[in-house]
């Protein structure tokens, strides 16, 4: 076959082939890390976590899908609050930034539990786009915040869906 044509005779789009059609999964793309990162600040960190995509158009979705793992440990008895939130490479914030935990710490003593975010994400471009992960504390008062470690690693996807 050399040519493949319609029952008219008309050449078929890529939409009349099941191909790139609105809502379809174009492609995912995946990243983990075990590696410990960790924050007494206030101001946003990143995390470790990162993946980029390349959208096949400036009309594609990118579904964000993360799953990392947090720990406050602290130094003296206070209440402490956590934000993670869903960046782009340029540091902006897409997604996030209400606390996830809010939490009383006993001196010595260390918390973790899994925060899951999903974000549906229009990036316009047919560039590598970056998506990434950055954290924070509220206050500094001793409390230190860390991601992920080698027996809870992080995950990052990135799936693009035709627009």
């Amino acid at each position: 076959v050399d040519t493949i044509q319609k029952n008219d005779g008309s050449v078929p789009t890529a939409a009349d082939l099941g191909l790139n059609v609105a809502g379809a999964v174009l492609q995912v793309v995946q990243n983990s890390t075990s590696t410990a990162v960790s924050t007494t600040a206030t101001d946003w960190t990143d995390s470790g976590l990162s993946a980029s995509i390349t959208p096949s158009s400036t009309s594609s979705k990118i579904l964000v899908l993360v799953s990392q793992v947090l720990t406050m440990g602290s130094s003296s008895d206070n209440q402490q609050q956590s934000n993670l939130g869903i960046f782009n490479s340029s540091n902006t914030l897409l997604f996030g930034q209400s606390g996830y935990d809010q939490l009383r710490i006993k001196p010595m003593q260390a918390f973790s539990w899994p925060v899951d975010m999903k974000y549906l994400h229009s990036p316009n471009t047919t560039s590598e786009y970056t998506y990434k992960t950055r954290m924070r504390i509220q206050q500094t008062n001793g409390t230190t915040l860390y991601a992920q470690n080698s027996s809870q690693p992080s995950t990052i996807t990135l799936i693009e869906i035709a627009g």
